[in-house]
């Protein structure tokens, strides 16, 4: 599955640890998201070496203090978030590839 915009932006700052080369424009996948942690695959497009990361997401103080409290509730921005990884899990998991 293609990684969703925003993980792809935070991405670009990533360097290939063979070449050097920061992964901007070079083939993103994000693999799986379980609890905040992205597997995700990436191809250098300078030197084709392989690699896949573990990333995690940090969020604010204002989100962080929502979670698990008594007025627990998500940002609109986050459960869209959430929604569309859920959809691409499923449609990958439901439709062959030609």
């Amino acid at each position: 599955m293609d990684s969703p915009d925003w993980l792809r932006t935070q991405l670009t700052t990533f360097t290939c640890p063979a070449c050097g080369r920061r992964y901007r424009g070079s083939k993103m996948r994000l693999l799986a998201e379980r609890e905040g942690l992205f597997f995700v695959d990436l191809d250098c497009s300078r030197c084709g070496s392989h690699t896949v990361a573990i990333v995690t997401v940090e969020l604010d103080d204002s989100e962080a203090e929502r979670i698990h409290g008594v007025d627990e509730r998500l940002s609109l921005e986050n459960l869209e978030r959430g929604l569309r990884i859920l959809f691409r899990t499923v449609w990958n998991l439901c439709v062959e590839e030609a």
